[in-house]
């Protein structure tokens, strides 16, 4: 199915908090991204793509998990290894790599709207051609964390 962006659903037979128990109860994993400088932006819903610096096999792994959860990721408040907790279950609606030189304004506000210029956001990374994950956000809750 198709949604009203042009987006495909993929087709999944659970709710949002039906995979959620199932995280809960060690039947599934869900991967995570930190989004430790934009929380308030994610949880605001002004934020709905990220790019990152990873490698392909990174990225491969993180695809390869969320098409085991139907493109289902939890959004953290940072890392988990810096005490992070989740407080978004998001949607995957697309991964692909896109050279920085092709972003523009709209993508800058897709990312949050939180830099002056694409040229400052630009300059946050070391990489030229970062993954871009766009994504649904299905729950945000600051405390989602209490409910896994």
């Amino acid at each position: 199915m198709i949604d009203s962006e042009g987006y495909l659903i993929p087709w999944c037979p659970y709710t949002a908090l039906q995979m959620i128990k199932m995280f809960r109860s060690g039947h599934i994993g869900i991967p995570s991204v930190s989004f430790a400088w934009t929380t308030d932006a994610l949880l605001a819903e002004k934020k709905i793509a990220t790019r990152r610096d990873w490698d392909v096999e990174y990225a491969r792994r993180f695809a390869n998990q969320t098409i085991k959860t139907q493109q289902l990721f939890l959004g953290t408040d940072k890392g988990y290894r810096n005490g992070g907790k989740a407080i978004a279950l998001l949607q995957l609606r697309s991964l692909k790599r896109q050279p920085l030189s092709l972003m523009t304004e709209q993508d800058l506000i897709e990312e949050g709207g939180l830099w002056r210029s694409v040229e400052e956001f630009k300059g946050l990374f070391t990489c030229t051609e970062p993954y871009v994950l766009k994504f649904r956000p299905l729950i945000l809750d600051r405390e989602l964390y209490l409910k896994l």
